[in-house]
């Protein structure tokens, strides 16, 4: 039904106000280990409401993120049933960091895109600092407390995994996610657990005294602010693959990237390393690093050069057929008339009756054909020749090292004939006729390349006016023929409306009967008192369009000679 809510959206409300309820009451000291309990059960019943809420396209990360949260109380209950130290209660929170870190997995599978590697490399700098500064600060001091070898590995085993675990938060929001609500509440809840782990770290290490219930509070809003990711509409887009794309850097990741940059070369200067593992560990982080920045700065570098070769590309080529364009094979013709030792001829091809297949098939069929002709030309294409699309259905062929006219006609000619052939298309086979145009220069003389495809292009169309279907050579009479007929075009308009144009009547007479029964209306044009033969003036206003306005003088001219003879 219109305007009706979603199904479960009641759910949600009502787990919303929970988890912020809980999350509020738990700011008081004393009824946080409460509060954290109720936010740890809400946040799981909502993994699973904003699962069949929101219906995400993959919902293994929500539900392995609820799943956490399970672990994490299942974790609790065991552990409490051991001695504080002992190797089940330093292991505690372990199994929760191996399924939380999956559903991170999970998400950055969901949302891999072309772009995952220069993701991975860019979290990778700045988990990378983050470990170090763990390492320096935190694993360091424990390594070096009288404790027991399991605990030592425990302990210094949690910072390590925070910093795995920052590394793929960071990958989402550098692959666009930040732009995503639910991810902001991700991103919160990891950091709110964060804050607690790191004060359970500097207790463990020795810097600070007891958190005083700190670090729950911490977990607390964690739990909670996950619970919210769940709920929140945008969860499905979170898990939505290829929705967002990496686009231009933000400031904010560009000024992420330079603190850690900036944190990993001040931790060793600070922080001094006072043992071997110390000056390893400093060592081979920094390397590391090194690496990572040197294959970043490369990598960037090659897909720069990479995306400009592409628009280069694109630029001079035809989007359908891929080949070269107008602006290219001009360059090629130049490129040609400075290296040929022989003539150089130029084909100008223009497919007959294009329009009227496009009319009765539509255009994915004529460029179903526009692909054709391009593979059977790319294909018949020697070597010196370059084939190209000009535009709509017309071709050039750029043809080196021919030696004379008659060559360059025989090859125009061979084209012609190649079109006998059907094009073998989604509606059957179709054959299509070509008029050719043919534009040769001989060796030792010049013509620029405009020049050239322009005589090309003259020539096609007189093959169009002879019949089609046919090879025209240029020659230069042409030039002079379509220079008159430009002028003739200019000349009937200005007498369309100098009034030149008139209409003469001759009578139709019965044989039988020696009557007239009718008139015929046929035009005429005078210029300074001189006829200008209808059959030339006529078929130039048949190819402009004139035809349509002088059809409309003729009929208002004819009526009103009719109106008068009847008064």
């Amino acid at each position: 039904m219109a305007g009706s809510a979603l199904p479960g959206t009641r759910a949600v409300r009502t787990l919303t106000a929970v988890l912020v309820g809980a999350a509020m009451v738990g700011l008081v000291p004393a009824l946080t280990p409460l509060a954290t309990l109720v936010v740890v059960f809400t946040m799981v019943a909502a993994t699973i409401v904003g699962v069949r809420t929101w219906r995400p396209p993959v919902s293994t990360p929500w539900h392995l993120l609820g799943a956490s949260a399970v672990v994490a109380l299942v974790c609790a209950l065991v552990a409490g049933a051991f001695d504080e130290g002992s190797a089940p209660a330093e292991l505690e929170a372990l199994p929760q960091y191996f399924v939380a870190g999956a559903a991170l997995i999970s998400f950055s599978r969901a949302r891999r895109g072309r772009h995952d590697r220069m993701l991975l490399v860019d979290a990778g700098i700045v988990g990378m600092s983050v470990a170090l500064l763990s390492y320096a600060v935190f694993v360091s001091p424990v390594l070096d407390q009288d404790l027991s070898a399991v605990t030592r590995a425990t302990r210094a085993a949690y910072p390590a995994l925070d910093a795995v675990l920052l590394f793929f938060v960071v990958r989402l929001g550098f692959g666009g996610a930040w732009r995503c609500r639910a991810f902001r509440l991700l991103a919160a809840g990891f950091l709110g657990a964060f804050f607690g782990n790191l004060l359970w770290a500097a207790y463990s290490a020795g810097l600070i005294g007891e958190p005083h219930g700190l670090d729950d509070l911490g977990y607390m809003v964690a739990y909670a602010a996950l619970g919210l990711a769940a709920l929140d509409r945008s969860m499905s887009e979170l898990a939505s693959p290829g929705v967002l794309t990496v686009g231009p850097w933000r400031s904010s990741r560009v000024l992420g990237l330079a603190a850690s940059m900036a944190l990993a070369a001040v931790v060793p200067v600070v922080v001094r390393p006072e043992s071997a593992l110390d000056r390893t560990v400093y060592l081979a982080s920094a390397l590391v690093l090194v690496g990572l920045v040197c294959w970043r700065l490369v990598t960037a570098v090659n897909q720069h050069a990479a995306s400009e070769a592409r628009l280069a590309h694109a630029a001079g080529h035809d989007r359908l057929t891929d080949l070269p364009n107008r602006a290219t094979l001009t360059v090629e013709i130049d490129h040609a008339l400075c290296r040929s030792l022989d003539g150089l001829a130029v084909i100008f091809l223009d497919l007959d009756r294009f329009k009227d297949l496009n009319d009765r098939w539509g255009h994915r069929v004529g460029d179903e054909v526009l692909l054709s002709v391009a593979g059977r030309l790319a294909a018949s294409a020697g070597d010196g020749r370059v084939v190209g699309r000009i535009s709509g259905d017309e071709f050039l062929i750029v043809c080196a090292e021919v030696p004379d006219a008659e060559a360059a006609t025989t090859l125009g000619q061979e084209i012609v004939e190649s079109f006998r052939t059907p094009l073998a298309l989604s509606v059957g086979e179709v054959v299509m006729s070509s008029s050719v145009g043919v534009a040769f220069l001989e060796r030792g003389t010049y013509a620029s390349a405009e020049q050239l495809i322009r005589d090309a292009d003259t020539a096609m169309y007189r093959a169009k006016d002879a019949g089609r279907d046919r090879v025209v050579l240029f020659d230069e009479s042409m030039n002079s023929e379509v220079g008159r007929r430009h002028a003739m075009e200019q000349d009937l308009r200005r007498a369309m409306d100098a009034g030149e144009l008139r209409m003469h009547y001759q009578p139709i007479v019965d044989m039988e009967s020696g009557r007239p029964v009718g008139l015929e209306a046929l035009m005429r044009w005078f210029v300074d008192g001189k006829s200008v033969p209808p059959d030339e003036f006529i078929p130039i206003a048949e190819e402009t369009g004139l035809i349509v306005p002088l059809g409309a003088l003729a009929l208002r001219e004819a009526t009103g000679f009719l109106a008068t003879c009847r008064e």
